[in-house]
C-alpha cells in the first residue's frame, strides 16, 4: 500500500531527524550514539502531507509568476489554497487509522500536517526498524 510505505518512510526521517541538533549541518556525523533508545521512550513529531492536485498547482505556480496569464499576481490566501490543495479527510482518516494501528495517536491535524505521539517501540513497530 502506497500510503503505508510513504508513511512508514516518513516517521522514520522525522524520527531520525529528532537525534540531529537544529543547528548543526553535520550533527549526524558528530553524534555520539551511545546506544539504542529505551522502547518506552516517549516521541512525538509531525508528519507532512503533500499537496493535493499537484499538476494544478504546479500550473497555478507558473501562472501566477506569467504577467501573461490572467492569475498573473493573483494570490491565494491560505484559506483558498487549503480548500483547493489540503489533503482531503479519507486521506487523513486513512493516516490516522494506521498510526493508531501502529500505538501512535494523532494528537493535532492540520490543513497540511499532524503531530503525534507515542514511544520508540510504536515508531520502530510503524517504519519496520529495529
Amino acid at each position: 500500500m502506497k500510503v503505508r510505505h510513504s508513511l512508514a518512510a516518513a516517521v522514520l526521517a522525522l524520527c531520525v531527524a529528532t537525534i540531529q541538533p537544529i543547528y548543526s549541518a553535520h550533527a549526524l556525523e558528530k553524534a555520539n550514539i551511545q546506544g539504542r533508545a529505551s522502547a518506552s521512550q516517549p516521541v512525538e513529531f509531525e508528519v507532512y502531507m503533500p499537496a493535493q492536485h499537484g499538476a494544478e498547482l504546479d500550473q497555478l505556480l507558473k501562472d501566477l509568476q506569467n504577467p501573461a496569464s490572467p492569475h498573473y499576481r493573483q494570490w491565494l490566501t491560505p484559506a483558498e489554497y487549503s480548500a483547493r490543495f489540503a489533503p482531503d479527510q479519507a486521506l487523513i482518516q486513512k493516516i490516522t487509522k494506521e498510526l493508531n494501528a501502529k500505538g501512535l495517536q494523532v494528537t493535532t491535524v492540520g490543513a497540511h500536517h499532524m503531530h503525534v505521539v507515542g514511544n520508540v517501540g510504536a515508531v520502530e513497530r510503524g517504519s519496520n526498524e529495529r
